[in-house]
């Protein structure tokens, strides 16, 4: 496999990151300068766990979460789609579970630039309500999951009650 000559050489760049406030609940953000990049930060400080971990799995993966002052790692992407000028910067905060495979963590985005005031405000509402989105996502397996479990309970004791009453 051929590796580019300059993608092996670059050097990494420097970077430097300063925590700021969003003013969004359960949101957290950094400006972050990557060599000559700016990028800003915003993600969700919610803890987010596998299906299989919430119903008790403990040798599934356990929470991802990133405190507001935990900063994510931020890398570039590769994709050559994107519209705009580059480059394109993407928050990284899923980690898979092992166990069941699924992609866990928080919402997160980046966007270029040091945003502030009402830009950050929407770029952290937005990830705030992806984190709301998916936690109900969750919910919504978690029923399913504990109705079903409901439904072969209260089927097994039906089963039960009729067997003790028609063999008295």
């Amino acid at each position: 496999m051929a590796t580019s000559l300059r993608t092996a050489t670059q050097p990494i760049p420097k970077t430097i990151t300063t925590l700021v406030s969003t003013g969004v609940l359960s949101t957290a953000a950094a400006h972050i300068t990557i060599g000559d990049s700016l990028v800003t930060a915003v993600w969700s400080t919610m803890p987010f766990a596998c299906i299989d971990w919430l119903l008790g799995d403990t040798a599934s993966k356990g929470p991802v979460h990133y405190t507001s002052d935990q900063v994510p790692v931020v890398q570039r992407r590769s994709c050559g789609w994107l519209p705009g000028p580059g480059p394109h910067w993407e928050v990284v905060t899923a980690h898979r579970c092992e166990r069941c495979t699924e992609m866990i963590g928080p919402p997160a985005l980046a966007e270029p630039g040091h945003l502030t005031g009402s830009k950050l405000i929407d770029l952290a509402r937005e990830v705030a309500e992806l984190a709301n989105d998916e936690r109900e996502s969750q919910r919504r397996k978690l029923i399913a999951h504990l109705a079903g479990d409901t439904e072969r309970l209260a089927r097994s004791m039906a089963d039960h009650i009729l067997r003790m009453r028609y063999t008295n």
